[in-house]
């Protein structure tokens, strides 16, 4: 059992990490081009995207993490 929970620790970090740098990508990517694209419609995916990311990164990621 202390296996599989230092298992799910070491991919909880790696999920974890992986999230982070992808929300924080996402987040620079708003607010660099989301103004020029928010009246095409594209900047509000990448919103949705960055909102879902961080709904996954403070649920998912953090419950793995802790195991």
């Amino acid at each position: 059992m202390d296996i599989l929970k230092g298992i799910g620790k070491a991919l909880g970090f790696v999920i974890d990490a992986f999230v982070v740098i992808v929300y924080h990508v996402f987040l620079f990517g708003i607010g660099a081009v989301g103004v020029f694209l928010a009246p095409s419609g594209i900047g509000f995916v990448v919103i949705a995207v960055a909102v879902g990311l961080a709904i996954l990164y403070w649920t998912t990621g953090w419950m793995i993490f802790l195991g």
